[in-house]
């Protein structure tokens, strides 16, 4: 045999192995719904498919006192939500506000424009101002101080026992930190006033940390991704 021809041989047994092992190699979990290629930083071990959905490990039972996921003054806060927001209405504000102004103001909808009633309560205590707006069972807080600086917060006073995330009637809210305008902090998502749907932290505008997102009754993880490195959720959501 020519050396040549050994040569090619050889070659081709290698290029063979290597096409092997790139076949058996398991492909690398992405979040659905993203940027496959911006997730090169980013472990999944479940990528948000009811059917990729991991057993939740103990550290991570999803509930506000779970002191892994939450630190004592978060807790603190999440606590007071279900005091301080489940009787706000936009007439009434929030334990420690008064009422400043209640105005309509223009909403663009795909139809053209709709007006909105927005409510405006400032805190007499601390720099605050709470701005309300009604949507459906749902009311919109945005509450900042001149710094821009406060929290989002989407609540619904009462979330039926038949909503598929388990337990009895509760308020459900979507909490978010905010700091000088931007997502910074706790990201979580909470039925039934004590159990936590998804969970998040952003620093500076970017997902930090990990995401969590838990199956209907917790005993799943139906997303469950880790941050190596600061990741910008809005650029590379798909549309």
């Amino acid at each position: 045999m020519k050396l040549e021809h050994l040569i090619i041989i050889l070659g081709l047994s290698f290029a063979g192995s290597d096409v092997f092992s790139q076949n058996t190699h398991p492909a690398k979990k992405v979040i659905r719904s993203f940027d496959a290629a911006s997730q090169r930083n980013v472990d999944v071990i479940a990528s948000g498919n009811m059917d990729d959905a991991v057993p939740c490990p103990p550290e991570y039972t999803n509930v506000i006192s779970n002191t892994n996921l939450f630190t004592p003054d978060e807790q603190k806060t999440l606590n007071e939500i279900l005091v301080d927001y489940c009787q706000v209405t936009t007439n009434s504000g929030p334990p420690g506000s008064v009422l400043v102004s209640y105005e309509a103001w223009p909403l663009r909808v795909y139809w053209g424009t709709n007006w909105q009633w927005v409510a405006r309560f400032q805190f007499t205590n601390v720099d605050l101002l709470d701005e309300v707006r009604p949507g459906g069972d749902m009311l919109r807080h945005k509450v900042r101080n001149k710094n821009g600086d406060g929290f989002d917060l989407n609540i619904i006073p009462n979330m039926p026992s038949d909503s598929g995330f388990g337990g009895g009637d509760g308020p459900e809210y979507w909490f978010q930190q905010i700091k000088h305008g931007v997502k910074d902090g706790l990201s979580v998502e909470v039925t039934h006033g004590y159990r936590c749907v998804q969970w998040m932290r952003y620093s500076n505008g970017m997902a930090v940390d990990k995401w969590l997102q838990w199956a209907p009754y917790g005993s799943k993880l139906i997303l469950w991704a880790k941050f190596k490195e600061p990741y910008d959720i809005s650029r590379y959501q798909n549309k």
